[in-house]
């Protein structure tokens, strides 16, 4: 199957949704408004497992909410058991309410198998500074970009959050798009610059610069002078007369391969408001950096989560019945983690290491709890990978690398008498280490879920806005865990659709922005 053709498949239109989506049949018997609050409503009812910091498990103590049925269940599997459950091959030994959480946790999920595109070849001089990591990514999105390019006819893009430019610098030299390399670290802007002065590239061909993309209206008023001047600028061919500026149409593609925090929410804003930004291509990262919203009880929601109106009429019904619960930092955190491809890898060491690393940091902040201590790191990290090998060592890491520091109150204890309690504690905790990988296993099977949950709400946005869009799943996963490119394009512009607040239903307007009446309940 050719590259046009897989498009076709992986497109979603407001009439109906993605082929790889409806294989699933996790949408296709809902409308959107109804699978986003069955999705949430699986989620509110399975919080226990995921809504806390990984840290405070000893805190928490997550297993006393497994259900009595799950409990033995759980921890009679095997370490090969817990790897190959996520696949979701169910057993008729397994408990009933356990097969179907399993069930619908991979009905929620989107398959993440990337379809076959020809990796661009990258040049050597242009690997310098890439890690294999890195140039997997770069040469799958820029085959892919090109791709989508030239189907929109765009021959200039702008890199968002460019770093030292290596997608734009691939793009440049082996298609001869124009690109504009946006950065908000000067440093890294002006490394990138010397770094294709270096490279010997088109200097008129390639544009680093320093600027922030915020989502307010007079940074994206000055990025779309920024872009369009700088566009047009460069515009003539060499001897061609000079022409009116404000006569030529500026078409540019808007691109990010590592779209941190809310930079996948603004640029999608700028998309929709922007004209001379056609296409859009973002993979998103690092979602439990979104920022969080002002006003009361603001630890629990994220400022641009939900962003389509079906999510969020969806999020009112859902916390309407279930007034505490919402979705928090540790539901972002937890979407950002590794997929299901490298928990089938695991090797026993793996997992030994994984519960010795869970269970001994969690054994610390349950006496930092308890003894109301602060962790004041002397290095970036706690402790090394060898100082996990044993209780002992890890304490002693963690006394060489870190300042306890008592709340308020003077220090009664010496470190020889901090260290006492330590080992106290950790027997305490002992008995409940066999719930750290099957836990970890459930939120494995989460996982894809609460991001497939993220990207479903980011695309039926667009949608909303009458724009095509859909979900591409690029990289392996095994190697680059956010494989997924959410892309947008106003080449076949389509009505743009509403959520009847009467009954949550979709309802489409004319191109002229006037609602119609809802076809379920018949409001307008």
């Amino acid at each position: 199957m050719n590259f046009d053709s897989q498009l076709m498949i992986m497109k979603s239109t407001d009439e109906g949704l993605s082929q790889s989506m409806t294989e699933t049949g996790s949408l296709e018997s809902f409308p959107r408004t109804e699978w986003f609050a069955r999705c949430l409503e699986f989620l509110r009812d399975f919080s226990w497992i995921y809504d806390y910091q990984v840290t405070e498990f000893f805190v928490e103590q997550p297993w006393r909410s497994i259900p009595d049925e799950w409990r033995e269940f759980l921890l009679g599997l095997s370490l090969e058991e817990l790897n190959v459950l996520p696949l979701g091959n169910i057993k008729d030994e397994w408990p009933d309410n356990f097969s179907t959480f399993v069930q619908t946790a991979l009905e929620m999920s989107m398959p993440r198998g990337s379809y076959s595109v020809t990796p661009v070849e990258i040049p050597c001089e242009l690997k310098k500074g890439m890690n294999p990591k890195k140039q997997h990514e770069v040469s799958l999105m820029a085959a892919v970009l090109h791709q989508l390019m030239e189907e929109a006819s765009v021959s200039v893009v702008v890199d968002i959050g460019a770093g030292l430019g290596y997608l734009g610098q691939v793009l440049q030299q082996r298609y001869g798009y124009r690109v504009i390399s946006l950065e908000c670290d000067d440093s890294r802007s002006h490394g990138a610059q010397c770094r294709n002065i270096k490279l010997g590239q088109d200097a008129g061909k390639f544009v680093s610069l320093t600027f922030d993309l915020q989502d307010n209206a007079e940074v994206m008023n000055q990025f779309q002078d920024l872009i369009t001047g700088i566009v047009r600028q460069g515009d003539l061919e060499p001897g061609s007369e000079v022409r009116e500026a404000k006569g030529q149409e500026v078409k540019v593609c808007m691109t990010g391969l590592h779209c941190c925090g809310d930079l996948t929410s603004t640029m999608l804003k700028y998309f929709t408001k922007l004209d001379c930004v056609t296409l859009l291509a973002g993979v998103s990262c690092c979602y439990h950096r979104m920022a969080l919203s002002s006003g009361e009880n603001v630890k629990v929601y994220m400022k641009n989560f939900p962003m389509s109106r079906s999510c969020q009429a969806a999020m009112f019904e859902v916390r309407s019945a279930s007034r505490h619960w919402t979705l928090g930092t540790p539901a972002f955190r937890l979407a950002a983690q590794e997929t299901r491809a490298r928990w089938l890898n695991q090797s026993k060491a793996d997992h030994a290491y994984h519960q010795r690393n869970v269970a001994f940091r969690g054994i610390l902040e349950l006496f930092c709890h308890e003894e109301n201590l602060t962790l004041n790191k002397i290095s970036r990290k706690l402790a090394l990978k060898k100082n996990c090998e044993t209780f002992d060592d890890y304490v002693e890491a963690v006394f060489s690398r870190t300042n306890l520091t008592p709340v308020g109150v003077e220090a009664d204890d010496s470190v020889e008498e901090w260290k006492k309690k330590l080992h106290k504690t950790y027997l305490q905790c002992e008995e409940f280490f066999a719930f750290i990988e099957p836990l970890t296993c459930l939120q494995v099977l989460l996982q894809p879920v609460l991001e497939n949950l993220i990207h479903q709400d980011r695309q039926r946005f667009l949608q909303e806005q009458g724009f095509q869009a859909y979900l591409l799943p690029v990289f392996d996963e095994f190697i680059s865990p956010r494989n997924l490119v959410l892309v947008g394009t106003k080449c076949e512009k389509t009505l743009s659709c509403d959520t009847c607040v009467t009954c949550g239903k979709t309802v489409s307007r004319d191109t002229h922005g006037k609602s119609v009446s809802c076809d379920t309940c018949g409001k307008t």
